[in-house]
């Protein structure tokens, strides 16, 4: 069972990017494989992926190798341990700064997110089914690079991701793929 985020998080989210978007010169779209792993004792690693995009513009005069802008993802991330299945979602929204290095094909980043987070957990044993879940505040600290492989393509080399949601922290090791626009 997966969480179920407000509609006016999105809405709010999409208002936030409006002006950055509206200025961009860059902007794109991701897809991402991610591995979680939860400050808790014995919790199980959590696998998925994550869906974003971003919107950026450039600085001008000595300051031309800067990027800012906003980013939007949305996480699905699940576990099963022990007979219990256990899921950690997340909708963020917030500020990226990226670097233009000129001299190789590599787009290094840095993010400040907040959102909501959605914890559930669930199991059934002798037929008897019993489930929890919660909705809190999530902020994510998230560092990056990409390499470009084609004009409009570039493989997410690496992305790690400190979060905090509900006192619990999480780091998250993520993979993929960009699709920039121009």
């Amino acid at each position: 069972m997966h969480g179920k985020f407000p509609p006016s998080l999105l809405l709010i989210s999409l208002l936030l990017l409006a002006p950055v978007s509206a200025l961009a010169a860059t902007g794109g779209a991701y897809a991402d494989f991610s591995t979680t792993s939860l400050s808790s004792s014995g919790s199980p690693r959590f696998n998925g992926g994550t869906l974003g995009g971003y919107a950026e513009g450039n600085l001008k005069g000595s300051f031309d190798f800067l990027n800012l802008g906003g980013d939007v993802r949305f996480s699905i991330e699940h576990a099963n341990q022990s007979g219990v299945s256990e899921n950690y979602d997340t909708f963020m929204v917030g500020p990226e700064i990226s670097f233009k290095t000129h001299i190789t094909p590599l787009r290094p980043y840095a993010e400040f997110l907040f959102g909501v987070a959605h914890a559930s957990a669930s199991s059934s044993l002798f037929g008897i089914t019993s489930s929890a879940s919660q909705n809190n505040g999530a902020v994510d600290y998230i560092a990056g690079a990409d390499v470009t492989l084609m004009p409009h393509l570039a493989w997410r080399l690496l992305e790690l991701n400190y979060s905090k949601f509900n006192g619990i922290s999480s780091t998250t090791v993520s993979t993929g793929l960009v699709l920039r626009l121009p």
